[in-house]
């Protein structure tokens, strides 16, 4: 398999050299040439095989060029997940299932991803004797999950970062409990894109990169601006397939992904390049819905736009950074850098007549705001589902389904477990009577008849620690400082 920059395909990289260096050509990102497609057959072939089998299966196929032995520990991370299946997927009506990815460790579908990849990184960083330093930007679900999947590992050390105000308090508790020698959270004052901007600017500077060379440190990142992130991505999107296959259901299937940075739902576009018959990625928004705008429209908007904090967090962003990576896949790595430039410098792109089809062909998208997720939630605990507020934004799609396809099948990404936002949750329920987010879980828990994953449960037995927020400005020599003391 090989990989080129979404902005200059004149150099082609194995996926080895685009884990490790993730910032590629013309500050563009690493994407594949190519991906095999899947018959039919192939996919009822490996329907009676467990999810790490299956991914080892895609694996081979796609031909990274990595050791058998190095897949192979990366995936027997999955072992640890609820019951060894990372991915149940759960039929909720003849036409309606959820595809629960939030099974692993900190209760998100970024454990599905980063839990292995983590293993995969960290071996492969050995082999070659290599030290390195892992940025993370987080809106909320990426941090915990590289903090746990990197926890421990010597030879690597993560630095996360996080907006001190824009995640739920579990997700926020989850970062700074996280402990581990290699490990280091910094909450910041500011929002995701500005975070995640400075992070990407990190990448590019010779200086800061001259200075961690000082210190015998390769950077990378964890965020899904690195592919290995989308690899592990799209191999539960391909799974959902051999899933409803192995349930009777062989009709063609609209996937619903609530959105932020799209690293999830070019992760489902893959998938359907691969031979998964995915009739539309519905793309959720909240009120930032730019996305939403975007695949209605092929307007990418973001001038005089203030970013809004939600009850679904990890959905608040304005820049989608895989949005890139789509532009390359349908349009080529010229056009891609020309509408990559107009929203640098713009802070707007618009695409062709043409160009809007033919993502049209692949998407839809619409928007939930907050009081629509509620009632959502309402909704569905009235059946005996408790769900979270992104995967509530995600069930809005039924409602539009509803009107447009009715006897259609749909699958709801069910992105992270009620339990990272209890407070909004039983706001949804009409449950007031708590005095912090411990005893509203207990409340949900008792009158649901619902098991604490034992990794929440401690997050409010820890000790708590107290780290000071810091500006935007402050990011690159805060990490220099800990760099410093820390060799």
């Amino acid at each position: 398999m090989q990989f080129t920059s979404t902005r200059d395909n004149s150099q082609i990289r194995d996926f080895t050299y685009s884990i490790f260096h993730p910032a590629a050509a013309c500050q563009g990102l690493f994407a594949p040439l190519s991906l095999p497609r899947f018959d039919k057959n192939f996919f009822i072939s490996q329907t009676q095989l467990s999810y790490k089998t299956f991914a080892q299966n895609i694996i081979n196929k796609l031909d990274l060029g990595i050791n058998q032995r190095v897949i192979n520990q990366a995936l027997a991370s999955y072992d640890d997940f609820d019951n060894g299946d990372p991915l149940p997927l759960i039929k909720h009506n003849k036409n309606l299932y959820f595809a629960e990815l939030f099974h692993g460790a900190t209760r998100s579908f970024k454990d599905m991803a980063l839990t292995p990849f983590a293993r995969l990184f960290a071996k492969l960083a050995a082999q070659k004797d290599k030290r390195y330093l892992i940025l993370t930007a987080t809106s909320g679900d990426t941090g915990p999950a590289a903090l746990w999947g990197f926890k421990g590992f010597d030879h690597i050390k993560v630095i996360c970062m996080y907006p001190q105000n824009g995640t739920s308090l579990v997700q926020s508790l989850q970062m700074l409990h996280t402990q581990a020698s290699n490990l280091h959270t910094l909450p910041v004052l500011g929002n995701f894109d500005e975070v995640q901007t400075t992070l990407k600017s990190l990448l590019q500077s010779t200086s800061f990169n001259e200075f961690l060379s000082s210190k015998n440190l390769n950077i990378s990142v964890a965020n899904s601006i690195n592919f290995g992130r989308i690899l592990f991505q799209t191999l539960y999107h391909l799974n959902t397939y051999v899933k409803l296959l192995a349930q009777g259901e062989h009709r063609a299937y609209y996937t619903a992904i609530p959105s932020g940075n799209f690293g999830n739902a070019l992760a489902a576009y893959y998938a359907k390049k691969m031979g998964v018959p995915i009739k539309k990625i519905v793309i959720i928004s909240n009120t930032n819905k730019v996305l939403e705008e975007f695949i209605n429209s092929g307007v990418y908007d973001i001038r005089q736009r203030n970013l809004q904090l939600t009850k679904s967090p990890a959905m608040d962003i304005l820049k989608a950074s895989n949005i890139e990576r789509l532009l390359f896949d349908l349009f080529g790595a010229v056009r891609t850098k020309d509408l990559i430039q107009d929203l640098t410098e713009q802070q707007i792109f618009k695409l062709t007549q043409d160009e809007l089809t033919l993502v049209q062909e692949h998407f839809t998208a619409i928007a939930c705001n907050d009081h629509q997720s509620l009632a959502n939630i309402k909704a569905f605990a009235s059946q005996n589902y408790i769900m979270d507020t992104h995967t509530a934004n995600a069930t809005e799609f039924i409602k539009k389904l509803n009107h447009i396809d009715k006897d259609a099948l749909l699958v709801i990404n069910a992105t992270a477990e009620y339990s990272k936002f209890a407070k909004w949750v039983c706001e949804a329920l009409d449950i007031h009577n708590f005095k912090d987010e411990q005893e509203a879980l207990a409340i949900l828990c008792k009158r649901y008849d619902l098991k604490l994953h034992p990794n929440i449960q401690a997050l409010f037995q820890a000790k708590t620690i107290q780290t000071k927020a810091i500006n935007i400005e402050e990011i690159r020599q805060t990490i220099e400082q800990l760099l410093e003391h820390h060799n």
